[in-house]
């Protein structure tokens, strides 16, 4: 698990906390989804699945990740084939948010109060 923040971490985090959506959805993204042994997986990682699917919605991982994004559909997860092209535009914004909404349900936060945080950047 991971070790707590001290407060210069937390505060370092919480004044970079804004900015990570814009830097997941304009700059191309490398999704590295293997993870150590016994870990679960990328994307039942709530801060994973965030960056994954901010990058997602800013068109950033054709560049570096179609391989990872091609392994991840491979293992089953709840990925439609395609959304990453610009397909993924006509998807209803309250649909996109529902669905965000319900998946971030069943992900995995080391620091439970991470979730808003998470919430936050989707929603922005």
């Amino acid at each position: 698990p991971q070790v707590p923040r001290s407060e210069d971490e937390e505060r370092t985090f919480r004044q970079c906390l804004p900015h990570m959506g814009m830097m997941y959805s304009m700059f191309p993204t490398m999704i590295l989804p293997e993870v150590t042994p016994g870990i679960h997986g990328y994307l039942e990682s709530g801060w994973c699945y965030c960056e994954f699917e901010t990058a997602k919605l800013g068109h950033q991982l054709s560049e570096y990740s179609l391989d990872a994004v091609g392994a991840l559909e491979a293992l089953g997860s709840p990925l439609e084939a395609g959304r990453i092209s610009a397909n993924h535009r006509n998807v209803q914004e309250e649909e996109f948010m529902s669905k965000v909404a319900a998946e971030l349900e069943n992900k995995r936060f080391h620091i439970p109060s991470d979730a808003d945080a998470v919430r936050s950047i989707i929603s922005t």
